[in-house]
């Protein structure tokens, strides 16, 4: 009752938001339509300054208010430059300072707040450009309150995106640490290693396409779907309150554990030492190869096809209300449980 209680009140709170951010949006439009110039509601514009690294930079710390962020590579610089914005009123007096300091390798830019957020975010988003000569960074750590942030191609000991309210993508790097994190914004992961790789939004959908991971691969919604292609860790880790899970090709040394409350889980081509899979409510269809396997439903139906025979196996399976093709069985050297309170169970393998 009480983890029904908590998917009811994220759901709820989720459309409200969202009702929220669409009737201000709604608003302004009105307002545009009936010749409104809605820019006018603000004071608050930003004019582009430009910045360029003095010496080597090897850390980097970039925190900014209001601003999508861009992170790119670019072969044959030879300082790292900035272009960022700077919020100025009508009068053209800056109204948040940005500072920017550069001490013993390591470059700080950070924006004081000031401003409309509100009538900001519906209005425009100006836009900062990090450009980083080739090399391998110690630490970058980029921070936006509001506004995406997108970094392609960097590599770094640890490397950090993280945004109040936009999206997150990461293409092409690579990072012993690398860590994302929104309140609300979707991520994308395209082509990126490190030892450990950890994702996680408040309020938006995860997807990974060739992402590898010595370590733990973590992705983790409160509100949306998680989906991943061509996955490879150490140990693997989906977790999403509301939201359906889908892992299409995963190599996975240790333990895949794959959860969520309110959604489907559809698993292909997996290998892994041990995959537990669970949905609260909503069905779990798996194609799994690992010596120990575990899929629970509260409610919904269960499909499996596993490597090798039935024999192979140790079963042990349960059913509330509904049919189930398999039965407990002892002997096998890998393990199968399978459990459902509402639902079917159908286990099939490959032989």
């Amino acid at each position: 009752m009480n983890k029904s209680r908590h998917i009811f009140t994220v759901v709820l709170a989720a459309v409200g938001g969202a009702l929220l951010l669409a009737g201000a949006a709604l608003f302004l439009v009105g307002l545009a339509l009936e010749g409104w110039d809605v820019g006018a509601l603000t004071s608050l514009r930003y004019e582009q300054r430009s910045y360029t690294a003095a010496g080597e930079i090897h850390t980097l710390s970039l925190r900014l208010e209001n601003a999508r962020v861009r992170v790119e590579v670019e072969e044959g610089a030879e300082r790292v430059t900035l272009s960022y914005p700077v919020p100025v009123g009508r009068d053209g007096e800056q109204t948040a300072a940005v500072e920017i300091a550069e001490a013993d390798g390591t470059l700080t830019v950070e924006e004081g707040s000031g401003g409309s957020l509100l009538l900001w975010g519906l209005i425009r988003t100006p836009e900062a450009v990090l450009t980083l000569p080739a090399g391998r960074y110690e630490n970058i750590d980029i921070a936006s309150a509001n506004g995406e942030i997108a970094a392609v191609g960097v590599q770094a000991a640890a490397l950090t995106l993280e945004a109040s309210n936009g999206d997150i993508r990461a293409e092409g790097t690579d990072a012993d640490e690398l860590s994302l994190r929104t309140g609300s914004g979707d991520i994308r992961l395209a082509d990126v290693s490190g030892k450990s790789i950890a994702a996680q939004t408040d309020a938006g959908d995860i997807a990974a396409d060739g992402a590898e991971a010595e370590g733990a691969l973590e992705l983790c919604s409160s509100l949306g779907d998680i989906e991943a292609q061509d996955a490879a860790a150490g140990s693997l880790s989906f977790r999403t309150n509301a939201g359906s899970i889908s892992l299409d090709g995963a190599r996975v040394a240790g333990e895949a554990s794959l959860q969520t409350d309110l959604g489907e889980i559809r698993v292909r081509g997996a290998t892994a030492a041990s995959a537990a899979l669970t949905a609260d409510f909503g069905a779990i269809d798996a194609e799994i190869d690992a010596q120990t396997v575990r899929l629970e439903s509260g409610s919904g139906e269960i499909r499996a096809r596993l490597a090798g025979d039935k024999e192979d196996y140790t079963i042990r399976v349960q059913t509330g209300l509904g049919s189930c093709n398999v039965v407990d069985r002892d002997g096998g050297g890998r393990s199968l449980t399978a459990v459902t309170e509402l639902g079917s169970i159908r286990v099939d393998f490959a032989g």
